[in-house]
């Protein structure tokens, strides 16, 4: 697990992302809003690896447990798809 805190938003960082998806296998996208820039994060990343959204609207921060539900929800996406792939790759599109 890990963070990426951009301290800009203008030019966005999108090669950096890039770079990043190749170590990583799921980003979490964590915003204050309804997703604006959870977009930006799917195109930064080019279908390379799934990008999961959390959000909380109305200026309520998420809690730590509650991120670390929603890690813990995507890991086991993850798991699930990695182990249903092993045998049986044709249901999942690279």
């Amino acid at each position: 697990m890990g963070l990426f805190r951009p301290i800009t938003l203008w030019p966005f960082p999108s090669r950096e992302l890039a770079v990043l998806s190749q170590w990583v296998e799921t980003f979490l996208t964590v915003e204050l809003s309804n997703g604006q820039m959870v977009e930006d994060v799917r195109l930064a990343v080019d279908g390379a690896r799934p990008v999961r959204f959390y959000s909380r609207v109305g200026g309520m921060v998420p809690t730590t447990e509650e991120l670390l539900r929603q890690i813990i929800k995507a890991s086991e996406e993850k798991d699930v798809r990695t182990n249903l792939s092993k045998t049986q790759e044709f249901l999942w599109a690279v």
